[in-house]
């Protein structure tokens, strides 16, 4: 499996990721960075402020990388149904 790495941007500032995660694939990666950035969104709101500037750039190993931002992590918010189907994936609603 591949090594990602998710680079935090807040405004001009970078926080470097020196460990990265091993991952399947890149749909994965997103998915992680997705997750990640939701969650620190949410901290900006608990402590009543919100920098809508955070995004996370995810590089592998051959040095692609994909973007993640603030607009991508609250376009693609999705609601799960937990008791939609039975299974442990849910129901997405739309």
């Amino acid at each position: 499996m591949p090594y990602y790495y998710f680079h935090i941007w807040l405004g001009h500032e970078a926080i470097e990721d020196g460990e990265g995660l091993m991952l399947p694939d890149r749909a994965a990666a997103i998915a992680q960075a997705l997750s990640a950035l939701r969650e620190m969104l949410g901290e900006d709101i608990r402590m009543g402020r919100l920098d809508l500037t955070m995004e996370i750039r995810i590089h592998d190993a051959g040095g692609a990388f994909h973007v993640v931002d603030c607009q991508d992590a609250m376009a693609r918010a999705a609601v799960v149904d937990p008791g939609g189907s039975g299974s442990d994936s849910g129901r997405v609603l739309h």
